[in-house]
């Protein structure tokens, strides 16, 4: 539970609980784990891309939370068969069809928004990694589905998870 204060800790704890608990019911356990392990080195990568040569140690689990949001997006927010709850039910996203959805581009412009003032220094400074929460964020909104059982690409052989 290594995390920069106990606030750091409380916020990824709940966002965790909002993405990743139906991200996991979706994609079982070792899924779940491998997307995890992906999106957290994708977050890693990307912090280095900035920060290569210096000593700076990234903490935290911001970046594979960051890649559940990210998967989230591909889902467009919809609500499930029994209309009570926002789920990730049904079929991702196509790329196109991202690009049309209002709610998944709010989502998508309020995510970047929030990132670039944490990036400029406005809120947080440099404390907070935030290249590591845009690679989380990407290779989740890019990779899931390779690990999603229901998606064409897991499916049908095309991807490994």
């Amino acid at each position: 539970l290594l995390h920069g204060s106990w606030a750091h800790l409380l916020v990824n704890s709940v966002w965790l609980a909002a993405f990743g608990s139906p991200l996991a019911v979706r994609l079982g356990n070792a899924r779940f784990l491998a997307f995890w392990l992906v999106t957290s080195l994708a977050a890693v990568a990307l912090h280095h891309v900035f920060h290569a040569g210096e000593m700076i140690p990234v903490i935290g689990a911001s970046g594979a939370i960051s890649g559940m949001m990210g998967a989230a997006a591909r889902f467009g927010f919809g609500m499930s068969a029994a209309g009570r709850r926002r789920s990730f039910a049904g079929r991702l996203l196509t790329f196109r069809e991202v690009l049309a959805s209002r709610t998944v581009l709010t989502f998508l412009g309020v995510w970047f928004a929030i990132n670039l003032v944490t990036g400029l220094g406005f809120a947080g400074g440099p404390s907070i990694a935030w290249e590591a929460h845009v690679g989380g964020f990407l290779a989740g909104f890019l990779l899931i589905g390779l690990f999603d059982p229901l998606s064409g690409a897991s499916a049908s052989g095309n991807g490994r998870f």
